[in-house]
Parts: structure tokens; sequence; C-alpha cells
């Protein structure tokens, strides 16, 4: 955590009577190399280190929803093996949301920006939208494959994952009921023995009671496979 003259830190510790009575004022955060392998759950992990600096104020508790902003710089960097050339994010807290005004991560051949809001709590609701521009996916190939497991990356261990895609996200709701929706166009896809010369699909994720989990993908031309998941909470 850095200070100088012009900027000063200050930590709220639950004192009594303040609301919200949790945060920090004015700070900044470096880290440099920050090991993630301890948070990595699944074995095996590929290694992940982060490089990245940020500042602002935030502060929140129980009571109170929270409010204050936050910027994110993050330098080069690796996560469960894919590189990370660059990426910055600045989000705020207010009025009951989460307000996302920039997202950008810059990886090779695979741009991620996002925009938009999304409700701390229900009732509050927003709509976050991220889309993923790749001109290639190699550099996904490690995440993809610790994702999958074992099995899939022994069965065809030198088939990497090669393709373009065009990747648009729509996350609805607040933070504990959000609904997904996404619309995808790949080329050339290939991973695992696995390949779709040209495709677009969609997918949608609707929470409930019975959660449901949408998939519609077109076979050929003439004919549009609906895959309907219902999961049992």
């Amino acid at each position: 955590m850095a200070e100088d003259d012009d900027v000063r830190t200050r930590l709220l510790l639950g004192a009594r009577g303040m609301h919200p009575g949790f945060g920090a004022r004015s700070f900044t955060l470096h880290a440099q190399d920050l090991n993630l392998q301890r948070w990595l759950t699944r074995g095996n992990a590929p290694p992940s280190r982060l490089t990245f600096t940020a500042t602002g104020s935030v502060a929140g508790d129980s009571i109170s929803k929270p409010i204050g902003e936050l910027s994110v710089l993050l330098a080069p960097s690796l996560f469960a093996g894919t590189i990370i050339d660059s990426g910055a994010t600045k989000v705020r807290f207010a009025e009951g949301k989460l307000l996302v005004d920039s997202l950008r991560l810059q990886q090779p051949g695979l741009l991620t920006s996002g925009r938009g809001s999304l409700g701390w709590q229900r009732p509050d609701r927003g709509t976050l939208t991220v889309d993923f521009d790749a001109d290639s996916l190699g550099v996904l190939d490690s995440l993809v494959t610790w994702i999958a497991g074992p099995n899939a990356a022994s069965a065809f261990g030198e088939d990497k994952l090669k393709g373009s895609a065009r990747v648009r996200l729509s996350l609805d709701g607040a933070l504990d009921s959000m609904s997904i929706g996404g619309d995808a166009h790949v080329l050339d896809l290939r991973w695992r023995g696995w390949r779709v010369p040209k495709g677009d699909g969609t997918i949608a994720y609707q929470p409930g009671p019975v959660p449901r989990f949408d998939v519609e993908a077109p076979i050929s031309a003439s004919r549009t496979s609906r895959y309907h998941f219902f999961v049992a909470s």
C-alpha cells in the first residue's frame, strides 16, 4: 500500500454506530507476481501470476450497500497459463448497484471489453454486456484444457484450441439472482478432436427455484438443435 503527502489511506474497521462501517478511503494497492495457486482449488492448475495496481475508496457492511469507486490497472500477467498483455477497469458502487464504467482485457489475439451495471442484490437490477473478440483462440488453450479436466486433455493431447470467435454475453439482474444470455459466432473452431468449421449459437440461463439452462445451435442450414437443461437446486 502506498502513501505520500497528497494521498493518505483511511481504514474503516467497524466503529460502533457508523454505517457503512468497513472499507478503505483513498487507497492504493500494488501487487507484483501475485501467486493464485492456493485459490485455484482444482489439482494441477497451470501457473497464475498477476501484477496489478488498484486505487479507490470503497465502504460497506451488512446493513449498508457498498459505496465508492475502484480502478484497476493490470500489467502483463498469467492466469491459468493464459497470457494477459494488459487490462483496465473502472467500477463504481452507488444506489445499490455495481456500475462498470469500463472494462478492457487485452490478450494475444483476444480482446475482452464490457460496460453496464448489475444490482448488488434484489430488487435492484441492471444489465452488464461483455464482448469477446478473438481472431485466435489459441491463447485460451491452457485455461480451457484445465477446466475440461485431464480426460479431455489426454484423449487428444496434441489437438490444441484453434479458431476465431465473436461472443457477446449479457448479464441481467442482480448479483444474487442473475440471468445470462449469450450469442456466439465461431469460425474453424478446433479442440481435442472436435471441429466446427462455421457456426452460430445462443445460450440462456435463468435462475429460479428450478434454474434453467438453454442451448440453441444450428446443426445444418436447414436444421436447428435446441437443448433445455433443468438444474436441480
